[in-house]
């Protein structure tokens, strides 16, 4: 069996964006094409990395046939989207960031982890703070 995770934003926006750190996160989807792990992100994933997109265009970090190029190749990566089926799913995404202070978002991608056993690739300050606790965070 695979190893699994969930990528949130912030690990796609680095590679993206070809920040430095997005090497790590680069690792993590070649991995995945090569089928030796399994990557899964929330729907909203599809909304937050194409609001990464149109920032960097208005921002002039990119030009908009490369925003457009970037995401036609991450519709084409491995990434299973999880549709959470049900009130419960989203309850607990509810409990999670009031428990840790975090955002409706960045709950959603912590409890895609815990939910499904997989590790999560962020670097969301918010949830690598809670590292400690779940130890599955990187």
């Amino acid at each position: 069996m695979a190893n699994k995770w969930v990528l949130d934003c912030s690990a796609m926006a680095s590679v993206m964006l070809m920040e430095p750190e997005g090497r790590e996160t680069d690792d993590l989807l070649e991995q995945a094409l090569a089928d030796r792990i399994i990557i899964s992100v929330p729907s909203l994933f599809w909304y937050e990395i194409s609001n990464v997109l149109i920032t960097a265009v208005r921002k002039k970090r990119l030009e908009i046939n490369q925003a457009r190029g970037v995401l036609a190749r991450l519709w084409e990566l491995p990434i299973g989207t999880d549709t959470p089926d049900g009130v419960v799913v989203y309850r607990r995404i509810f409990d999670l960031a009031l428990m840790h202070d975090l955002s409706f978002y960045d709950a959603a991608y912590l409890e895609l982890a815990d939910r499904i056993g997989a590790s999560l690739k962020t670097f969301d300050k918010a949830i690598l703070r809670l590292s400690r606790h779940y130890p599955w965070i990187h």
